[in-house]
């Protein structure tokens, strides 16, 4: 009996992987300070957040990804997104990013669908130091990163440096026959990674109440580093 693989192996990314227009301009929140007496408010500002780097058109571009090739199984393919306090006056933020992975495929008709059977932790996205996922808010889907020190008007800070396909999705295949021969397909085969980078941010001043009146967490919680490190982490309050 005949053993093959039906297809080759080809994952895609160019024009998938995307950051969606609704979420290049960040959440807005700005806390009002009052005397103890007062309830605490909050109100629409100027604080905002920008995503720079490789983007075009709200889409993140990939200049070492010939567009007329698949990805690279295993290979790290170095890119620069980075985010910025833009806001409109001299004011400190937190910064936090959702990072959304998934795969898609291409439907009938034209258009995509997420294949939710195809495991997301297998597009490896590397990001910069400094920031932090928050373990109780992540799934394998989507993770929460957060800046735990504060980030000055106008200042950029490197956020994704690079993105690669792990290699067990070569170990992952689909089985068929007949009488006389077995079929193996790839379950990624003709795939799409897609991606997605939402950013926000809150003020400085009263930094706990902001935080969790914005985020709904403390100002400490289970932070897990660019490195896998797990420990608790904590912001810096500036106004202390």
């Amino acid at each position: 009996m005949k053993k093959f693989y039906k297809n080759p192996l080809v994952l895609l990314a160019l024009g998938l992987l995307v950051i969606g227009a609704s979420t290049v301009g960040a959440t807005r929140a700005a806390m009002i300070s009052q005397d103890e007496a007062d309830r605490v408010n909050f109100t629409t500002a100027t604080f905002s957040v920008d995503i720079l780097g490789d983007v075009a058109d709200n889409q993140i571009q990939f200049p070492e990804i010939n567009e007329e090739e698949p990805i690279k199984i295993g290979k790290l393919y170095n890119e620069n997104i980075s985010v910025k306090n833009d806001s409109g006056g001299n004011y400190n933020e937190y910064i936090r990013v959702v990072l959304r992975k998934s795969w898609k495929n291409e439907i009938d008709g034209g258009g995509y669908r997420k294949n939710l059977s195809l495991t997301p932790a297998l597009i490896e996205v590397k990001v910069a130091p400094g920031w932090y996922i928050n373990k109780d808010e992540s799934t394998d889907e989507t993770t929460v990163y957060y800046r735990l020190t504060p980030v000055a008007q106008n200042e950029e800070v490197p956020f994704i440096t690079g993105i690669k396909v792990n290699d067990k999705v070569i170990r992952e295949v689909q089985h068929g026959d007949s009488s006389t021969i077995i079929y193996n397909e790839y379950s990624y085969d003709g795939a799409c990674i897609d991606i997605s980078v939402q950013a926000d941010a809150v003020q400085t001043n009263s930094g706990r109440d902001a935080i969790s009146a914005a985020w709904g967490i403390k100002d400490s919680f289970t932070g897990i580093d660019t490195s896998g490190n797990e420990t608790t982490v904590n912001f810096v309050i500036e106004d202390e």
